[in-house]
């Protein structure tokens, strides 16, 4: 969970162990990171549950196991794309993730890399991105778990793994069972005297299934291989201020890819990828059906040569054939096509007190403009554990399917959205202690907006400009007493957003901060260990929201707490026993991030799972 540099080496008289091209690609350079280190040990959490109770990234949710997005430095969900294994999964139709669909098993590794990273992650990456990588089979011969769990509002979890290790191959196969009520109570604020009622229509059932295969072919090449099927069939809670009405939506999908690692020696790396996605999704609303669907198939391979000492390459390039298929587009029955090429190169200085990457990327797209991209970032140390960091980019996004063929309303025409992003990071790190304070300012023009028209309407445009700065700092401790090892860390991030042009003649909105993009963020973590036993816990503080365009009105700041416990019961010939105990919201705490959804209060989670 702690924010550092890429590099961890302050200290120069520290003996380092040989560097391979694998350490120094360039969009790990300049960037403020955060990775998270109390993923859970035992059952499978969504990333939006996650990142909720970790990290002040901006998660906004209409309650449990509805659709969530994530937008870090005050940007919109399609401007923070979500990675899995490298792999983008944003929808081509929308834009967006779904982070509540998004499992992090046990193992898993989760990231946020803040900043913009179009020349590195193409179209969408402006304001940051989120990565999830799969355990890549560590274990030796046999191992697995199988568990289960219960908690408030119906919720009842399964989960089991199987996997073996050798010297030459690894395989993995993973499965998790989700069901929930998710009937909570809740204050209806939008009735006299805030009577508690009980949240309807809002039942949860999920499945997912991972494989991963990892095979070594020979000395010189590896190859790799992953697939994820999942189904979910969600209720969708309407607004407390709407009259209840049966709605859902049924998502599917299947998403594999394979990838192939060429290391003739330790100075050169070719890596070539491909991946398949297949979604479906039909949404409900009173016995009306509306269904979409996506495909999309990428490959790409990048090579990366470390020529000199201090000197390393990387060129590559990737193509991308999407297409998508709904109700609502002008021609239901037909399959819409876009392809788009990328080519980029980029280089890498290495010198004996830090780093620097230069980075040029061009993409062609289908019936649209591509912009071209760039960026320039170093890695400095200095003296007592000291180190700076900079970054800076042009960066753009492509309007969706949506934006383009929405049955009458899109608009073919659309422009890419485009800017800047720059970022300025100090950061010390000393043995038990470590700080960190980042600046950054993201312009973006052009930026796409569905709003209604003068007859109600909704239609997507290049309506404003936005501008968006802020600070972000960090303080981090470690510590030691007796067999008691503990860990503390404090947040706080302050994010001003704001509409600088506006291109409909709407001048009540300049200067204002956008919807729903809070000014203060901020949380604290503090994690207890000893032997097999370990606590957490995380407090999180949201600052108040805006919901209207004219910033007349807000909704409250607020906070919430989340408490979890772990023993590890050792048993024999490598087994053990987990036990596993969540509190969340612990101060039962009422509120809402979008107007008239509220979210529960405090809920728990008990379970114990067998390992191997």
């Amino acid at each position: 969970m702690f924010c550092q540099a890429t590099y961890a080496q302050v200290d120069s008289n520290q003996i380092l162990p040989q560097i391979t091209v694998r350490d120094i690609k360039p969009e790990q350079i300049g960037y403020s990171n955060w990775r998270a280190d109390s993923l859970p040990i035992i059952f499978l959490r969504s990333a939006s549950d996650q990142l909720a109770s970790e990290n002040p990234i901006s998660i906004r949710t209409n309650g449990l196991g509805t659709l969530a997005t994530v937008s870090a430095r005050g940007m919109g969900p399609s401007h923070t794309p979500v990675f899995w294994n490298g792999i983008n999964l944003q929808s081509p139709m929308n834009g967006v993730v779904d982070a509540a669909l998004l499992p992090i098993w046990p193992g898993d590794q989760l990231e946020i890399r803040y900043g913009g990273q179009s020349a590195v992650q193409s179209s969408g990456a402006m304001g940051g991105s989120v990565m999830v990588a799969s355990d890549w089979l560590q274990h030796p011969g046999f191992f697995g778990n199988l568990g289960a769990s219960l908690g408030s509002f119906g919720k009842q979890e399964a989960l089991a793994t199987v996997g073996y290790g050798a010297a030459s191959w690894r395989s993995m196969l993973r499965a998790d069972w989700q069901q929930a009520k998710n009937n909570y109570p809740f204050k209806n604020t939008a009735k006299y005297d805030f009577p508690t009622e009980y949240r309807e229509n809002n039942h949860l059932e999920k499945h997912d299934f991972q494989q991963f295969n990892d095979i070594t072919l020979n000395a010189e090449n590896r190859l790799k291989t992953g697939w994820w099927n999942q189904a979910a069939d969600r209720e969708i809670p309407q607004p407390i201020t709407a009259a209840p009405k049966e709605s859902r939506q049924q998502d599917r999908s299947n998403k594999a890819f394979v990838l192939w690692e060429h290391n003739k020696n330790a100075r050169s790396l070719l890596q070539t990828k491909i991946a398949w996605f297949d979604e479906w999704i039909a949404y409900r609303l009173s016995g009306d059906a509306d269904t979409s669907k996506s495909r999309s198939v990428i490959l790409s391979s990048e090579y990366n040569v470390k020529t000199t000492k201090y000197l390393s390459f990387r060129t590559g390039g990737t193509a991308t054939a999407q297409w998508a298929q709904a109700d609502g587009y002008a021609d239901s029955a037909s399959w819409y096509r876009q392809r788009r090429l990328a080519g980029f190169a980029s280089a890498v200085y290495q010198f004996s007190h830090g780093q620097l990457s230069g980075l040029l990327r061009q993409e062609w797209a289908e019936g649209q403009a591509a912009p071209f991209t760039w960026s320039l970032a170093g890695n400095f140390k200095l003296p007592l554990g000291n180190q700076l960091r900079f970054h800076c980019s042009r960066n753009f996004n492509m309007p969706t399917f949506n934006d383009r063929f929405w049955n009458k309303w899109g608009r073919p025409d659309l422009l890419p959205e485009y800017g800047y992003s720059t970022d300025c990071s100090w950061s010390m790190i000393q043995k038990s202690f470590r700080a960190e304070i980042t600046a950054y300012n993201i312009l973006i023009d052009n930026w796409i907006l569905w709003q209604p028209g003068s007859d109600g309407i909704f239609r997507p445009g290049n309506l404003k400009k936005v501008w968006s700065r802020g600070l972000e700092s960090m303080l981090g401790l470690d510590g030691q007493r007796g067999r008691w090892i503990f860990h503390a860390q404090l947040r706080y991030q302050y994010t001003k957003t704001t509409n600088i042009a506006v291109y409909n003649n709407a001048s009540s909105i300049l200067g204002k901060q956008l919807l729903y993009v809070p000014k203060h963020t901020g949380a604290a973590f503090f994690r207890l260990e000893r032997g097999p036993f370990s606590c957490i816990y995380t407090h999180q503080w949201t600052g108040s929201r805006f919901v209207t365009t004219d910033n007349d009105k807000r909704l409250s700041a607020y906070q919430t707490g989340n408490f979890s416990c772990k023993i590890k019961i050792p048993l024999r010939k490598k087994r053990s026993c987990d036990l596993d105990v969540n509190l969340t919201n612990c101060w039962n705490t009422h509120f809402q991030f979008f107007e008239y959804q509220p979210l529960p209060g405090r809920a728990f989670q008990v379970g114990a799972a067998f390992l191997w």
